[in-house]
């Protein structure tokens, strides 16, 4: 499996992606994003993420458009890409910028948000990891 991103339905390698410079996401962080696991096939509990998304969008009064079966698309034809296959396990991100801007702090010439897709191997533990365990530490940190 390769590690892919797909810009605006623009397949590449990940480190081959390219977002335009006067993209909100790049010039200001302006914008939102979730994580997926993608496993044997499908989005794991892909309605709770994109509700999730949609909220983080809505925080931040950007208005997300598109259907959620559009960022679906985009994701199923990154993952695709990427060689993952049907019994395999992949790490999805996707993330929805504002769009293309002039510079500035205005933002509401924005055009359509730019769809970004990255799909990376999993990296889940193997058998022998499984049988020797695994470390793993809690932070107790409230977040304000």
């Amino acid at each position: 499996m390769r590690s892919v991103a797909s810009v605006d339905g623009v397949i590449t390698d990940a480190d081959r992606a390219v977002v335009p410079v006067l993209d909100r996401g790049f010039l200001y962080g302006d914008s939102v994003y979730e994580v997926f696991w993608w496993h044997r096939g499908a989005l794991a509990q892909a309605a709770d993420h994109f509700a999730r998304l949609r909220a983080s969008a809505r925080r931040i009064y950007m208005e997300l458009e598109a259907p959620d079966a559009r960022y679906l698309d985009a994701i199923r034809r990154a993952v695709e890409a990427s060689g993952c296959g049907p019994d395999g396990d992949a790490y999805v991100r996707l993330v929805v910028t504002r769009g293309i801007t002039p510079i500035g702090l205005k933002f509401d010439a924005a055009r359509a948000g730019t769809v970004i897709v990255i799909v990376q191997d999993a990296h889940r533990p193997t058998p022998a990891e499984w049988a020797r365990g695994l470390r793993i530490a809690l932070v107790d940190r409230l977040r304000v």
